[in-house]
């Protein structure tokens, strides 16, 4: 199950920043939080991530997803990371040059996985039990008129 330790542990090992040198915990729940905040507008759904914002109800974010979320996540904290950086003056001229390039590249691929949350989304109403509209016989939302 991703909780939001156990994502902000893989966020950390992808960044090789176990030991949390660069990247404060409080850093890396920001970069997921935008990307998370992303994913649920782009989906229309609620799902939620155990830990985040002091939820303590499960995740319901399907576990197909965690990757795409991931990568949105570190998108951003890269962008963040080059952003803080700007001023600073810095022997490795080229890398905060390096980190807006990564960041922008994972920004684009989590953005196209967005973009295919429609699909997800069409499959899942298609597959409903329950239809996705109210019923004819519900006196407060009686359905949607088909006429």
């Amino acid at each position: 199950m991703n909780t939001t330790s156990s994502l902000i542990t893989e966020l950390r090992l992808i960044l090789r920043d176990l030991p949390a040198v660069i990247w404060s915990e409080a850093e890396l729940t920001h970069a997921l939080r935008q990307a998370y905040h992303d994913l649920l507008a782009a989906s229309g759904e609620d799902w939620l991530i155990n830990g985040l914002d002091g939820e303590t109800n499960p995740t319901t974010l399907p576990p197909i997803l965690a990757s795409l979320l991931l990568r949105g996540a570190l998108g951003y904290a890269l962008l963040g990371r080059a952003a803080e950086r700007l001023d600073a003056f810095d022997f490795h001229a080229g890398q905060q040059a390096a980190a807006l390039t990564t960041a922008r590249i994972l920004l684009d691929h989590f953005q196209k996985g967005l973009a295919g949350l429609n699909r997800y989304r069409l499959r899942r109403l298609q597959s409903a039990e329950n239809p996705p509209y109210p019923p004819a016989e519900d006196p407060l939302q009686p359905g949607w008129p088909m006429e």
